[in-house]
């Protein structure tokens, strides 16, 4: 199996740093040497399949609560001879 190797300083042991660029939104991660600290790759701080399932959750939720809302409206309705 190959082994990976730092390209500056040939290190052979990485760490994953979460960090914030400068006028940037979001965090990022970066993969790091840990001898020297030059960064080696970088990784997205949220992926999008954790965030897909979030908004997913969220809106099963909120069709969940319109669901309720409607129900109750149709009940005021019947109540005051509506339709």
């Amino acid at each position: 199996m190959p082994v990976s190797i730092c390209p500056v300083c040939k290190g052979g042991s990485f760490e994953i740093v979460e960090q914030k660029p400068k006028n940037s939104t979001y965090s990022v991660l970066f993969v790091q040497c840990c001898s020297c600290h030059s960064v080696v790759g970088t990784l997205e701080f949220y992926s999008g399949g954790y965030l897909a399932k979030q908004q997913e959750q969220a809106l099963a939720e909120h069709s969940r609560l319109l669901n309720e809302i409607s129900s109750k409206l149709n009940g005021l309705r019947n109540l005051v001879g509506g339709e």
